[in-house]
């Protein structure tokens, strides 16, 4: 910069207007497509493979202290575990049982306030709201309080976005019969 501006004027705008050519240099590992081919694709870039699976192991002084990992034997799993053999084992439980059992009476895994259940989320909650409301309050608060929420943006949403049917029929019906009827 200070050598510029000791120059004279006319010497300065000289140098600014004139353009150097400098090369512009692209670094490629490949000149030709025939090069990349013929050393073929990148196959497991930085991958060390510790597991020695071809030919013989190589021998060493320290051969013990040095540490190689021996592929495993393959051992297949059994067949039929007691959890395989007894999967589905009640799928037909009504059908062949003599009427008294039902399907829901056997799921072990369910709790019983669940068990049989055939509803949306707003009864399912209020079931469990019924069942473990007290305990949740107890041990858990914040699972409560967010089962508290979504209840009462469920009565809220359940109540003025679904669409009923009835009261179009029961207004007319109203209107027929008159308020006594009802």
């Amino acid at each position: 910069m200070s050598l510029i501006t000791k120059l004279p004027n006319s010497l300065c705008k000289k140098l600014s207007s004139e353009q150097v050519w400098t090369p512009i240099i692209t670094t490629v590992r490949y000149r030709y497509h025939k090069d990349k081919i013929a050393e073929g694709p990148l196959h497991r870039l930085g991958y060390k493979d510790r597991i020695l699976t071809e030919g013989l192991l190589p021998r060493h002084k320290d051969f013990e202290k040095i540490n190689v990992y021996f592929q495993k034997d393959f051992v297949p799993d059994p067949e039929w575990t007691p959890k395989q053999a007894l999967f589905g084992r009640n799928d037909y439980i009504d059908i062949l049982g003599d009427g008294r059992l039902k399907p829901e009476e056997v799921c072990y895994n369910v709790p019983k306030w669940l068990q049989g259940f055939k509803g949306n989320e707003f009864q399912m909650l209020l079931r469990r709201r019924a069942a473990q409301g007290n305990v949740m309050k107890e041990y858990w608060p914040s699972r409560y309080f967010e089962m508290e929420r979504r209840i009462k943006y469920l009565y809220k949403h359940l109540n003025t976005k679904t669409k009923d049917s009835f009261w179009k029929t029961s207004l007319s019906m109203v209107k027929k019969e008159g308020v006594d009827s009802l």
